[in-house]
């Protein structure tokens, strides 16, 4: 049947960035992507004033509009329309960024032992409502539209609702909101239902038998969270966790997924306690990084024998379980790729983590050495615009493994160089003080050299075949 218009569905825009022109956002969900140049071109005149039939579509273009059809980004209708104003192409006159992770506060009502940022000392301070709403501005002139709110205990703030409805009318998606749990109320979740925001709530959890208590420093930290989640579940909000291991808590690790489990809690990340900021004064609890290997590698069968009681488990970056099978996420390519124009690190190349000072940082572990820090700027100093255009932060996220590797050559010749891709730079920085934002991240190293990866793949290989072959 032909003649009849062709329109860009309501729910998506054009959009396109600097050295990204060619983008389709979903305004309900603020996800982008990136299309090809000659699908984007006929998307561009599938604005309702043109017919399937016309020749500004060509063989190729109708080609394009079956696709797109499929896809369901484009609709046919009898009678000619129009695009609202929102829906045409806009091109944003930075580069792009996907997320930003925000830290609203350096403040927390808890007192945990291992806070990298002295959250209980409060020494870091928060940035007053104008200075947010400015940011808040500033991160939707970029085509930001992606947010996951943390602290310190972001519930805190006594501006939090009039930040959120700000943030809102800013038509900012909230996809995240990092917290103890602690203020995770009733009234708290009815007050976002009402406006439709029904981000995860994502809040740590550290071990049964007393010990997420004890890491918190509160009493009564347990039963608050495991209140928090049951809320979240009856109200259909959905949840996260966050759990670190240590000398003290490592033998809980398998009730603790199963308690989560048992929660309605969808996915879980477990990594070993970081002895920064508060955390100096627990070395006697921090494990090594082998006995942090060792401890994943003996917990996976367990978790299989388990049923998986989770969606989605991330054991630091070993080992990944999620409904469509296992992966190993420090393993990046294959050694057969040529990958030497990829990014050192894609995570950072999606997601900005702005700190509570006003820092604009690749990740949260770049903010927990003073001398890190210092290699990025301040809100105050820099807009996120700026930051985006042309300073220290982009030229860092911008970073090949082709400028890694001539900065540590033993890297270039390694039999493991596309698997590893440089490690985790966060890792990195860790171990070397922030003296060097591209040194050799020694756990990367490890787990090659080390035989982890091999007995880990040993293992997804079994469990592989025995539940996803068989199902």
């Amino acid at each position: 049947m032909s003649g009849r218009y062709v329109c860009l569905k309501n729910r998506f825009c054009l959009r396109g960035w600097k050295k990204l022109p060619y983008a389709l956002e979903d305004k309900e969900s603020g996800d982008v992507a990136f299309m090809m140049p000659g699908e984007f071109h006929t998307l561009k005149f599938c604005n309702g004033r043109f017919t399937e039939d016309s020749p500004m579509f060509g063989t190729e273009g109708r080609k394009h509009l079956e696709f797109l059809e499929k896809q369901g980004i484009i609709e046919f209708t009898d009678e000619p329309g129009k695009l609202e104003k929102d829906q045409e192409y806009f091109c944003y006159d930075n580069r792009f960024i996907r997320q930003i992770h925000w830290s609203m506060t350096g403040h927390c009502n808890y007192k945990c032992r291992h806070c990298y940022m002295s959250a209980p000392h409060a020494v870091l301070p928060d940035l007053d409502t104008d200075t947010c709403r400015k940011i808040i501005d500033d991160i939707a002139s970029c085509g930001i539209r992606h947010l996951s709110l943390t602290g310190g205990e972001v519930l805190i703030r006594r501006d939090f609702f009039e930040l959120l409805d700000y943030m809102l009318e800013k038509d900012l998606k909230i996809v995240t909101i990092m917290s103890n749990g602690a203020l995770v109320t009733e009234e708290l979740l009815k007050e976002l239902e009402k406006r439709n925001c029904k981000p995860e709530f994502n809040m740590s959890y550290d071990g049964t038998e007393g010990w997420h208590d004890w890491l918190r420093g509160v009493e009564g930290a347990d039963e608050a969270v495991q209140r928090a989640f049951r809320l979240c579940k009856e109200h259909g909000f959905p949840t996260g966790s966050e759990m670190c291991l240590h000398k003290g808590n490592l033998h809980t690790l398998r009730d603790s997924v199963k308690l989560l489990g048992s929660l309605g809690v969808s996915r879980l990340k477990v990594c070993r306690l970081s002895c920064e900021g508060e955390g100096v004064a627990l070395k006697d609890k921090e494990l090594s990084v082998e006995e942090e290997y060792e401890a994943y590698i003996s917990y996976i069968p367990q978790y299989i024998e388990d049923g998986m009681p989770l969606k989605e488990l991330m054991l630091a970056d070993v080992f990944l379980a999620v409904d469509e099978g296992f992966a190993i996420p420090m393993e990046h390519y294959s050694e057969e790729e040529v990958c030497e124009d990829c990014y050192i690190c894609l995570a950072a190349r999606q997601t900005m983590y702005l700190g509570p000072d006003g820092r604009i940082l690749p990740c949260v572990p770049m903010s927990e050495t003073d001398y890190s820090q210092e290699r990025f700027p301040l809100i105050s100093e820099l807009s996120i615009k700026e930051a985006l255009e042309d300073s220290s932060y982009i030229n860092f996220i911008r970073v090949d493994l082709k400028e890694y590797r001539e900065h540590n050559p033993g890297c270039g010749i390694c039999e493991y160089k596309n698997r590893c891709a440089a490690g985790c730079r966060g890792r990195a920085v860790l171990h070397n003080n922030g003296a060097d934002l591209l040194g050799i991240d020694p756990e990367s190293c490890l787990f090659y050299k080390g035989g982890y990866y091999d007995r880990t793949k040993k293992l997804i290989e079994k469990y592989r075949e025995i539940i996803f072959e068989k199902t």
